[in-house]
């Protein structure tokens, strides 16, 4: 896929946050730069993005959010707000140390699912 306006602008955006946002969050980013784009065009992007390997995608509480780190790193998500947050930026996960059952491994992902402080901290809700 070749580098458009688009396609620049949202990879931009996706290295200009840590925090894993949705699609609708992408869209209106970036048009606040790019007035004419469509939601349509951020959809399309961040599939391709994704099949190219540029990108991650994190489903959670069903809504897909993106992730520019493409390294393997573990990520804590909170079962309340949907807030996810990386644990690291990178994770040496050593699979030597695991009975494979003769599986060969093609991706690995890590998610540790809490409630987080904020969420922890509300009235009435421990």
């Amino acid at each position: 896929m070749r580098m458009t306006p688009q396609r620049k602008l949202i990879i931009d955006i996706l290295k200009s946050t840590k925090s894993h946002p949705d699609a609708l969050w992408i869209y209106q980013n970036a048009i606040k730069k790019m007035p004419r784009m469509g939601l349509g065009t951020v959809y399309r992007t961040l599939e391709q993005l994704e099949r190219e390997g540029e990108i991650k995608r994190i489903d959670f509480k069903g809504i897909a959010h993106y992730d520019a780190n493409v390294n393997v790193h573990p990520h804590l998500l909170c079962s309340k707000c949907g807030k996810i947050v990386d644990i690291s930026d990178s994770y040496d996960f050593d699979l030597r140390n695991f009975d494979l059952k003769g599986f060969k491994i093609e991706s690995i992902n890590l998610d540790i699912i809490g409630i987080c402080p904020e969420c922890q901290s509300k009235k009435g809700e421990n």
